[in-house]
């Protein structure tokens, strides 16, 4: 029992630590079934982490992290898409169930924002 204990003190602390888009997001909310096959189903919803953002045709690992505050975030990518790698920008803000992206591979001049329903745990 008390090793449980110790267990939930030290892992709270990081469960607490998760940010707001971190999670399944499907473009249309019946895309939601197929959370369990991220990267392996078409259509799916993509999955945002700490380390990573995966999904569909894209596997991008998260290089760089710049909370903004009011929900929103900046990231950089590094990703890899059917061969091909290259270097990506999102600027992310949720609120509630919704998450809005901004695509911008290089400049956010260029950016396509792009709206997510947040998919059940």
């Amino acid at each position: 029992m008390r090793g449980a204990v110790i267990f939930l003190a030290l892992a709270l602390p990081c469960a607490a630590m998760a940010e707001p888009w971190h999670g399944d997001w499907a473009l249309d909310p019946e895309w939601c079934v197929n959370a369990d096959q991220i990267g392996e189903v078409s259509p799916g919803p993509l999955r945002w982490s700490a380390e990573a953002m995966i999904g569909g045709e894209n596997n991008c690992k998260i290089t760089q992290t710049v909370p903004l505050g009011h929900g929103a975030t900046r990231l950089a990518l590094t990703c890899e898409a059917e061969g091909d790698s290259y270097e990506d920008h999102q600027f992310l803000m949720v609120h509630g169930d919704r998450l809005w992206v901004w695509y911008a591979a290089g400049e956010f001049k260029d950016a396509e924002m792009v709206e997510f329903y947040r998919c059940p745990a």
